[in-house]
């Protein structure tokens, strides 16, 4: 690695939230330990696995400890950890990342170029999965169906907001300036639906942000295998928690927030309505088809 490119790495922040899962946190370190950029590493668990602060035999890579406090379910543990990660990035750049996952090395190189030349605020790139079962570790999908358009990297807002980008931001690499206000703005209130918070960040940035898809493997993530449990809380499907009539209240909750996160950037001035804006996720998140019966047998079935 060039001295050029040993800088460049150093500019990124990479926060990594868990919860219980020493042996993928284990992994992550060892990825990270030998890395020129910083890492924080945010965990619920109820007990620590590591010492807080700075890691042995480390520079970079930083263990916070935030166990659940009375009355405090774990989604109010994850807006605590992700409400303290913006203090945390004082780099150019900073990402989330999955303890069970990571960013190629290679990718990054080519992602932070491109944000450090300001052709964007935010890259994606090629995704591919693996499954680490039983000691064995395979390849199972390498893919790539996200893209951008020139639309998405046009300077003009009311350009941008049209376009048709694909992918989610969830790895993405952005500018700090960006990535600490899309954070704060996704954990200001909590919802039923666990990916909501994620879904808040993800729609304002596809809004907000420059937004560029590159050719490179950037993100390797963990496949989603039913033997191996990979998170310890059930997700109901956010397109059906959008659109459930029982849910209207909170989803008008959900809409301000967004609104809230739009304005932060949106001038009064600029001619655009962001009440509409903010809503057009419920388009953009359209119901869930109805299953054919023999499906929904199916479906029934299964979970008996």
């Amino acid at each position: 690695m060039t001295p050029e490119e040993v800088e460049l790495l150093s500019e990124l922040t990479i926060v990594i939230p868990t919860y219980n899962r020493p042996l993928e946190l284990e992994r992550a370190i060892e990825y990270w330990r030998d890395l020129p950029v910083t890492v924080h590493i945010l965990d619920g668990s109820e007990k620590p696995w590591f010492l807080v602060g700075v890691l042995p035999n480390t520079l970079n890579i930083s263990y916070h400890h935030f166990p659940q406090i009375v009355d405090e379910d774990w989604k109010d543990n994850y807006i605590r950890r992700m409400k303290l990660a913006p203090e945390l990035c004082s780099s150019s750049f900073a990402a989330l990342c999955s303890d069970d996952d990571f960013f190629t090395v290679e990718g990054l190189k080519v992602a932070l170029k491109s944000l450090r030349d300001d052709v964007c605020d935010v890259v994606l790139g090629k995704s591919a999965q693996y499954l680490f079962r039983d000691g064995k570790f395979e390849w199972k999908r390498v893919n790539f169906t996200w893209r951008s358009d020139d639309a998405a990297l046009s300077e003009d807002f009311s350009v941008r907001y049209r376009s048709i980008r694909r992918g989610s931001t969830y790895y993405g690499i952005f500018k700090s300036k960006y990535w600490k206000e899309l954070r704060l703005s996704s954990v200001e209130e909590k919802f039923s639906n666990a990916s909501a918070i994620e879904n808040i960040s993800d729609y304002l940035s596809k809004v907000l942000c420059r937004f560029l898809v590159i050719q490179e493997y950037l993100w390797v993530t963990n496949y989603p295998d039913k033997a191996y449990k990979n998170s310890p809380h059930k997700v109901e499907k956010f397109s059906s928690w959008l659109h459930d009539e029982k849910n209207k209240p909170e989803v008008q909750r959900f809409i301000h927030v967004l609104e809230k996160g739009l304005r932060k950037f949106i001038t009064s001035n600029s001619n655009l309505d962001v009440k509409k804006i903010a809503n057009d996720i419920l388009i953009k998140k359209g119901k869930p088809p109805k299953l054919k019966p023999v499906v929904r047998a199916r479906v029934l079935v299964n979970k008996k």
